[in-house]
């Protein structure tokens, strides 16, 4: 699966959210059916998942 890096950080009004911050590597997955242009990501040091 190919890794990717995060290029900006993004601040989540939800509680316990994936935190990503510039440099962080992460696993790209698969497109979310449900909305378009969307796609799962998995943060490697945490194993959080985020859309």
């Amino acid at each position: 699966m190919p890794q990717y890096k995060v290029i900006k950080e993004h601040i989540s009004n939800y509680p316990d959210p994936i935190v990503l911050k510039k440099g962080l590597e992460v696993l790209y997955g698969n497109e979310n059916t449900q909305f378009p242009n969307w796609v799962f990501y998995e943060s490697i040091s945490t194993n959080k998942v985020v859309i």
